[in-house]
């Protein structure tokens, strides 16, 4: 424990000149959330730790904003968490309880809002309901294979979109505005086989899409939210990570590039045409 203390404080009087708007008692607190939920952050050498000091440096080496915040030990080793499938400790994975969440500071750009989520007609039923969890066969009322009839009857929040969403493999004919999760916006696309018109993906686009910084908080936020419910993803990378189960996969996004586009959304398929694409491998 205290060799990872020692990097930290370290690493503190490192940024110093960059940061000095920073509250050292902030910091010193976030340090100490971090070591409480993710031990093995303060364990010199373990997988935890070396990726910890890692990603440091490169965004120090970047001057990455993250690192002027008072919480940054906090959310980056949150991030870490995400990376490698640890859950923190404290965190309820059970089905019948969901995940609490931690509370960020406000962003130097943004204020990311921290109330608890909507649980009425604008919520997101895939992350805030407890019932049988990795059973989920679409999303909410709605399961693969609906027609557009079926998933407005099940969905009646759901309005056929003003502009026309075609994607590659599929179309976007029912839409909900500005779902809530968490306080991050979405919009939730349900797309339907461009030939028998069934319901074969469900997209959250994320409407925030001019501050990297919130949106990294905001894919940390959904993917805790995701591990308490359905348990360490199956898939973890820079920006990404998905969660396969029995007959949806979720995966996850951050889709980041300086200059051009910052969007977090999520993505739900049905699992056995996610197995389908590799048949031919």
């Amino acid at each position: 424990m205290g060799t990872m203390k020692a990097i930290l404080f370290c690493a503190l009087l490192a940024i110093g000149f960059a940061a000095s708007a920073q509250d050292p008692k902030a910091v010193s607190l976030a340090q100490a959330e971090a070591l409480r939920e993710f031990p093995a952050l303060g364990q010199s050498g373990s997988d935890f730790n070396k990726r910890f000091v890692q990603r440091f440096n490169s965004l120090k080496t970047a001057g990455d904003s993250l690192l002027q915040r008072d919480d940054w030990p906090d959310v980056l080793a949150k991030q870490i968490g995400i990376e490698l499938g640890v859950v923190p400790v404290g965190t309820v994975t059970s089905s019948a309880t969901p995940m609490p969440s931690a509370t960020p500071t406000p962003d130097p750009v943004a204020t990311v809002a921290t109330t608890p989520p909507d649980v009425g007609q604008n919520a997101l039923p895939d992350l805030n309901s407890q019932a049988e969890p990795k059973n989920i066969c679409g999303y909410g009322k709605a399961t693969w294979g609906m027609t557009v009839d079926e998933v407005s009857k099940a969905e009646p929040q759901a309005e056929t979109p003003k502009e026309s969403m075609n994607y590659t493999q599929y179309d976007g004919l029912l839409e909900i505005k500005n779902v809530d999760v968490r306080s991050i916006k979405f919009n939730v696309i349900f797309c339907f086989d461009k030939t028998d018109k069934k319901l074969v993906a469900v997209h959250f686009e994320g409407l925030q899409q001019q501050y990297p910084e919130i949106n990294a908080e905001s894919f940390t936020t959904i993917a805790q939210l995701l591990t308490g419910k359905y348990g360490a993803p199956t898939f973890t990378a820079e920006n990404k990570a998905s969660w396969k189960l029995p007959k949806t996969t979720i995966e996850l996004t951050n889709d980041y590039m300086a200059d051009v586009i910052t969007e977090v959304f999520i993505v739900y398929e049905p699992t056995e045409a996610k197995n389908a694409e590799s048949n031919n491998l």
